[in-house]
Parts: C-alpha cells; sequence; structure tokens
C-alpha cells in the first residue's frame, strides 16, 4: 500500500497517464506503460501456475494408467 501512496503522490491530479481506449466505448480503457507498483505483466505467476497445473495433470494421468493396469490385470490364484 504504501508503494502505491508514493506511486499517487508522484502523479498529481492534472499530470499526462498514456492510455489507450476503445473508440466504441470510451469507458474502457487500459494504461500502456506504467511504472505503477504491481502495474506489471504476470508472466512469472502464469508461469508457475502452468508448471504446477503439468505436474498435477502428470501426476493423475500416471494414477489413471495404474489403476486402469490394476483393473485389467487379472488377480493371481484364481
Amino acid at each position: 500500500m504504501e508503494r502505491m501512496q508514493q506511486w499517487v503522490a508522484l502523479h498529481r491530479p492534472g499530470s499526462p497517464i498514456v492510455v489507450h481506449y476503445n473508440p466504441k466505448d470510451s469507458k474502457t480503457a487500459v494504461l500502456t506503460a506504467t511504472d505503477m507498483p504491481d502495474g506489471g505483466p504476470r508472466t512469472p505467476n502464469i508461469l508457475r501456475l502452468l508448471l504446477i497445473s503439468s505436474v498435477a495433470c502428470l501426476g493423475l494421468l500416471t494414477m489413471a494408467r495404474h489403476l486402469r493396469d490394476g483393473a485389467s490385470t487379472p488377480e493371481l490364484g484364481q
């Protein structure tokens, strides 16, 4: 919160901030370049989520394969 308050203090009312907006809906706008705290790309978090999802998927596929192989093998002694 403190970093955001410092950022706001640097941008007084009337100071320019570059945005792009949708001409069909002028209420929709996005910052094009920002030095806002936590305003940058989220790539590290997305990559972390991708890695976690991949490991979970691999684990579930491995478990399903073992369960399938176990169900198709006849019981010993019968």
